[in-house]
């Protein structure tokens, strides 16, 4: 089912990346080092929306698929195949470029039955794995989501080639591929600080809906600022966690130790490297 660009969404991603290159993707640590500053998938659209960009969605969507840009997102999926089970979670994973692919390939089929008058509905069942009434596809960017689930349609379950799969991802953030800084330096998800790929199972989901936006890249390196400068002298790696709960508590209360200990994790590591 997956099929190429066309001419008109290669010309909206290429416009919407010129416009976005103009934009500040680089912040600076207390010693003047730069990195890269990923912003909400829903602040990007709606940047190019105030900016005059038509079909941020479709440009958007485009990009992610050809590589201009790379998003990180808190996932969730789930796999029936030839009798076996597979499920998965991860905290600020990178998005691979087939999961758009899939999305605009669904996107793609949902409008053509509504054009051609032979919709079959928008939700599916996922008989194996015991889940009704399921998106087939369901595109937020203004959410920073999306999700989608596939089977083979008319295929039997009993069918030795029957699969199910049901993929999600919330709070993606958008991660600049080597952009150009206002001093003229390439920074992009090279820069180490952003491009580590921080998993962990989401243990705590104790409230639906979505969390807090914490800055999660200044926090990083304010700690980093307090540890280079010896005013945090870290023992282990629950000191950095309360350091960084303690820099955050104005912001809702502040994050619990299960959501800032991959950060603090990626801190401890680099501290003992000095």
């Amino acid at each position: 089912m997956s099929e190429e660009l066309d001419s008109n969404e290669i010309w909206l991603s290429d416009r919407a990346f010129s416009i976005m290159k103009t934009w500040q993707w680089v912040r600076y640590d207390p010693d003047g080092v730069p990195s890269a500053s990923p912003t909400y998938l829903s602040d990007v659209l709606n940047r190019l929306a105030f900016e005059g960009m038509e079909a941020p969605k479709s440009a958007l969507l485009a990009m992610l698929q050809r590589g201009q840009l790379t998003a990180h997102g808190d996932f969730r999926w789930s796999k029936y195949e030839r009798g076996d089970f597979f499920d998965l979670e991860g905290c600020m994973s990178a998005i691979p470029p087939e999961r758009w692919k899939t999305l605009s390939d669904l996107l793609r089929e949902e409008k053509r039955q509504l054009e051609e008058g032979e919709f079959r509905g928008p939700k599916t069942t996922l008989q194996k794995m015991g889940m009704n009434d399921v998106p087939i596809v369901d595109w937020e960017p203004n959410l920073s989501r999306f999700s989608f689930a596939l089977c083979p349609p008319g295929t039997s379950s009993n069918d030795p080639e029957y699969f199910e799969e049901c993929y999600s991802v919330q709070d993606i953030t958008i991660f600049p591929l080597a952009l150009p800084g206002p001093d003229g330096e390439i920074v992009g998800v090279a820069n180490q600080a952003m491009e580590s790929q921080i998993e962990e199972a989401a243990s705590e989901r104790a409230t639906r809906g979505r969390r807090p936006k914490y800055d999660w890249p200044e926090s990083v390196l304010a700690v980093f600022g307090f540890i280079h400068r010896g005013e945090l002298r870290p023992e282990t790696q629950a000191d950095i966690e309360r350091a960084l709960i303690a820099y955050l508590s104005g912001e809702e209360g502040g994050p619990s130790e299960s959501t800032v200990r991959p950060y603090a994790k990626l801190i401890w590591t680099e501290s003992q490297k000095a």
